[in-house]
């Protein structure tokens, strides 16, 4: 828990949400949770699920889903998808 988590849903191997570290990896582009025993996890698209073993539950396997991009890190995504009037250049950090 803490400013940084985020409300991570499972695929139904529970039956609740989970409250996780979750943060935007501008780098990478990416959604990154961070589960289980400090696991770093890399959301490649939207609903991807990952398998991991929480210690604290008898080390039984959890899956969780990644959340839509879009609504966790808005800012790695272009305004309007830059409202089709050019592109969003991300390294330099303006828009063409």
């Amino acid at each position: 828990y803490g400013p940084e988590s985020k409300c991570i849903e499972t695929d139904g191997t529970r039956s609740y949400s989970l409250c996780l570290p979750t943060r935007c990896n501008m780098r990478l582009g990416k959604v990154q949770i961070t589960a289980g025993d400090n696991q770093r996890l890399t959301c490649q698209y939207d609903g991807q699920v990952h398998s991991i073993l929480f210690n604290y539950d008898s080390g039984k396997e959890l899956r969780i889903k990644c959340p839509k991009a879009a609504l966790v890190c808005p800012q790695l995504f272009c305004p309007a998808n830059c409202a089709g009037r050019g592109e969003c250049v991300y390294a330099s950090g303006q828009k063409n």
